[in-house]
C-alpha cells in the first residue's frame, strides 16, 4: 500500500467508526449495514481529499527540504508525515461526511446535536492525533532506513573504486632449466 493510500483507509475508517460511536455508541459498530453507510461517506470524502492533498503535501515536503537548505530535489522519497492541521481538517471532512451520510440513511444522533457535535469534533482530534504519532515514527523509520541503503551504495561504490591486487610474478629462477633446487641447507663441498 502507498502511503497516500494508508492515510486514506485509516482516516476514512478512523471516521466512519467515530462517526457511528457519535450517532449510536458502540453498538452501531457491529451493525454492518451502518458501518458500510458510514464507511461509504467517509473513504468517498478520504479519497477527494487524497487526490487534492497529494500535492499539497508533496508542496510541504519540498518547502521543509528548502527550509533546511536543500536545494537540490530529494533523489529517495522518503516517508514525510502529513501536518497535524491537515490531518485535523480531513477528519473532520471525513467525519463530517459519515455524518451526512448516516443521517440520509436515517440513523440520527443519540445525544442532543451539540453534544453529538462536540463528540465528533473530539473524536476527531484523538483520531489526528494517533495518526500523527504514527507518521512521525514512520517517518523516522523511513529516514533511517533511507540513510542505512545510503550508507551500503557508499561503501559499495568505494569497494568498487579500490584497485584490486594483482598476483606477483615469480621470479627467473638463476638455475638451469628443469633444475630443481632443495629446500635446506646447501650442500657442504
Amino acid at each position: 500500500m502507498t502511503p497516500v493510500t494508508t492515510r486514506v483507509v485509516t482516516v476514512g475508517g478512523w471516521s466512519a467508526a467515530a462517526a457511528l460511536v457519535a450517532h449510536g455508541g458502540p453498538a452501531l459498530l457491529v451493525d454492518p449495514r451502518w458501518l458500510a453507510v458510514a464507511l461509504a461517506g467517509s473513504l468517498a470524502a478520504a479519497s477527494g481529499l487524497a487526490v487534492t492533498g497529494g500535492r499539497a503535501l508533496e508542496r510541504h515536503a519540498q518547502l521543509a527540504r528548502l527550509a533546511r537548505g536543500e536545494l537540490a530535489p530529494a533523489t529517495a522519497s522518503g516517508f514525510a508525515r502529513a501536518p497535524m492541521s491537515l490531518l485535523l481538517g480531513a477528519m473532520l471532512a471525513c467525519q463530517g461526511a459519515a455524518h451526512l451520510a448516516l443521517l440520509a440513511g436515517g440513523v440520527h444522533t443519540a445525544a442532543e446535536p451539540g453534544g453529538a457535535l462536540a463528540l465528533h469534533g473530539a473524536l476527531a482530534g484523538l483520531g489526528a492525533l494517533v495518526l500523527y504519532r504514527l507518521e512521525v515514527l514512520l517517518e523516522r523509520v523511513s529516514d533511517r532506513l533511507t540513510a542505512a541503503v545510503s550508507r551500503a551504495i557508499q561503501l559499495l561504490t568505494e569497494a568498487a573504486a579500490r584497485p584490486q591486487p594483482t598476483a606477483v610474478p615469480a621470479p627467473a629462477s638463476a638455475g638451469p632449466s628443469g633444475h630443481v633446487r632443495l629446500r635446506g641447507p646447501p650442500p657442504v663441498r
